[in-house]
C-alpha cells in the first residue's frame, strides 16, 4: 500500500475520532482488526504497527473530553469502592518496577512494554464506561466486531483452500504442529498476525454470537444464521490450532448458564432459548455432515482431534504453569522480580523474554512472579478479588432490573472469566495491545450497567433501595446526554 494514501487514511481517521468519540470508539475496532494485515504487506512487517491502536484509543480519549467527558476512575469507585485500594497500589507497583526495568537494563522501549502490559486496558475502560448508556450502543460494538471478524477469520478457510497470498501468512515463521496420520499440520492465521491472535478472535466471536442470541428480541433472520456463525467461527479456530481458546468457550459456557439459571424468575426463558440456539447449531452440523464432501472432511479431522484434546490435557497444563513452576521463577527472578516489562509479549524483540526472566513463566501468574515479584503476584490477587466483588454487587442488582440487560452483563462477565483462565495457563496473547483494549472495553461496559438509561416498560420495575441509590450519583451524566 502506498505510504502516502495509508497516512492521509490515518489522519482523516483520527479526526474523526477527535470529532466525533462514538464513532471514534468503533473506528477502534475497525484499526484493531486492520493493523495486522496491514503489518504484513508492508515492507519489513514493522512491530510499531501493532501499536497503532493506541493512537486511536488515545484520539478518542481526547474527542470525548472535549465533549465533556471526565475520564476518571471517581464514579466507578464511588459506585462500589471494592478495587480502589487495589489498583492504586497495584498501579504504583508496576510503575516503580518499569523504572527498575529502566535502570537494570538501560532499556526504555523494554520498560514501555511492561508499562503499556498493565496500563493499556485503563483507557479502554473509561471509553467502554462512557460509551455504554444504553444496551444499544453495546449491540452496535458487538455488531461491528462480528462483521469484522467474519472477513478477517475468513482469510483462514482461504489459506486451508490453498490461497497463497503473503497477507494470509503469519508474521514471522509459519507453526506447525504433528499428527500421527496427516505429518505436519499447517497452523494458520488468516488476515490476523498470528494463529495465537487468529484463536482468540475467533473464540471471543463465538461467545458473542451466544450473548446475542440470548439478549436480542425481533431479530429472527440473525437467530437463523447464528448457528452457521457459530460453526464459521468454530472452524476457524481449529484451523489456527490454539487449543486453549476452546478451553476458553467451554468456560464461558458453564459460568454464563450458571449465571442466566441465577435469574430464577427467567429459567424457564433461559432453557427455551438455550434449546433454540441448540438447535440452530445442531441443524448446521447436519448439514455440514450430509453435504460436506468425504475429502474435506477427512482434512479437517486431524484439526478436530487436536482440539478434542483440550479437556484431558487442561488440569495438567493449569499446574503446570502455577505451582510447578513458582519456584523456578523465584530461582531466576529473585522474590522482587526482574522488572516490568522483562517478560513479556513482544519483550524477546528487545533484549527481554526468556534470556532474562526463563523459560518457566509461560503462566500469566508466572510472569507476574517473575516481573513484580511476590508483592505483584499478592496484588494481582486482590485486585482480582476486589473485582469479582464489584462484579457480584452488579449480577446482584441488574438481576431485578431487566432479563435482556441481566443476560447482556452476565455474558460479558462470564468472557472476562473466562480470558482469566486463559491467562493463567499462557500469558502471549495478553501482550496484545488490540486484546488489551478489547477487554478494557469489556470491563468498562460490566461497569457502567448500574448508569445505564433506565429501560422503558409497560409495568414498574422492581428495583433495590441500594440500586437507586447507587444511581443517584449518574444524574450530571444523564442531563449531558440530553
Amino acid at each position: 500500500m502506498n505510504d502516502y494514501i495509508l497516512i492521509s487514511i490515518a489522519v482523516v481517521t483520527l479526526v474523526i475520532c477527535v470529532a466525533n468519540w462514538r464513532i471514534g470508539f468503533l473506528l477502534c475496532i475497525v484499526v484493531g482488526c486492520l493493523q495486522d494485515p496491514i503489518r504484513k504487506i508492508v515492507p519489513g512487517e514493522p512491530v510499531y504497527l501493532t501499536s497503532a491502536i493506541l493512537i486511536y484509543v488515545g484520539a478518542t480519549c481526547l474527542g470525548a473530553y472535549l465533549a465533556g467527558r471526565r475520564f476518571s476512575l471517581r464514579p466507578v469507585h464511588a459506585w462500589n469502592s471494592s478495587l480502589k485500594n487495589p489498583l492504586l497500589l497495584f498501579m504504583a507497583l508496576v510503575v516503580i518496577q518499569s523504572v527498575v526495568t529502566f535502570i537494570r537494563f538501560g532499556n526504555p522501549i523494554l520498560a514501555s512494554i511492561g508499562f503499556l502490559a498493565y496500563v493499556t486496558p485503563i483507557p479502554g475502560i473509561l471509553l467502554g464506561y462512557h460509551f455504554a448508556r444504553r444496551e444499544q450502543e453495546t449491540y452496535k460494538l458487538i455488531k461491528v466486531y462480528l462483521a469484522l471478524n467474519v472477513i478477517m477469520l475468513l482469510g483462514v478457510y482461504l489459506s486451508y483452500f490453498g490461497y497463497d497470498w503473503q497477507i494470509l501468512s503469519s508474521v514471522g515463521e509459519e507453526l506447525f504442529v504433528y499428527n500421527l496420520e496427516k505429518g505436519a499440520l499447517l497452523l494458520r492465521s488468516g488476515f490476523f498476525r498470528a494463529p495465537e491472535v487468529a484463536a482468540w478472535h475467533a473464540g471471543t466471536s463465538i461467545c458473542l454470537l451466544v450473548v446475542m442470541f440470548m439478549t436480542i428480541k425481533r431479530h429472527l433472520m440473525l437467530k437463523l444464521i447464528t448457528g452457521s456463525l457459530i460453526l464459521f467461527f468454530w472452524g476457524a479456530l481449529l484451523f489456527t490450532g490454539r487449543r486453549k481458546f476452546i478451553m476458553e468457550i467451554m468456560i464461558f459456557l458453564c459460568v454464563y448458564g450458571t449465571l442466566l439459571l441465577f435469574v430464577r424468575k427467567k429459567v424457564s426463558k433461559t432453557l427455551r432459548t438455550s434449546f433454540l440456539l441448540a438447535i440452530a447449531v445442531g441443524v448446521t452440523m447436519v448439514g455440514y455432515v450430509t453435504f460436506a464432501p468425504d475429502a474435506l472432511r477427512d482434512e479437517i479431522d486431524p484439526y478436530y482431534e487436536r482440539g478434542a484434546t483440550v479437556g484431558a490435557d487442561a488440569t495438567d497444563r493449569a499446574s503446570l504453569m502455577t505451582s510447578e513452576s513458582f519456584n523456578y521463577i523465584l530461582a531466576r527472578n529473585g522474590p522482587w522480580g526482574s522488572g516490568a516489562g522483562t517478560g513479556s509479549q513482544g519483550a524477546q524483540y528487545f533484549g527481554g523474554g526468556t534470556d532474562i526472566v526463563g523459560g518457566a513463566a509461560e503462566g500469566g501468574l508466572g510472569k507476574i512472579v517473575a516481573e513484580l515479584g511476590l508483592p505483584g503476584i499478592g496484588l494481582i490477587l486482590w485486585l482480582a478479588f476486589g473485582l469479582a466483588r464489584y462484579f457480584w454487587a452488579i449480577i446482584r442488582e441488574v438481576k431485578q432490573v431487566d432479563f435482556e440487560r441481566a443476560s447482556l452483563t452476565f455474558g460479558f462477565i462470564a468472557m472476562l472469566v473466562a480470558n482469566a483462565f486463559v491467562f493463567v495457563t499462557a500469558h502471549q496473547i495478553f501482550g496484545d495491545l488490540f486484546v488489551l483494549t478489547l477487554l478494557g472495553f469489556f470491563v468498562g461496559i460490566v461497569m457502567a450497567v448500574p448508569r445505564m438509561i433506565p429501560i422503558l416498560t409497560p409495568a414498574p420495575v422492581r428495583r433495590s433501595v441500594i440500586f437507586q441509590r447507587r444511581l443517584d450519583w449518574r444524574a450530571p451524566d444523564r442531563k449531558r446526554e440530553a
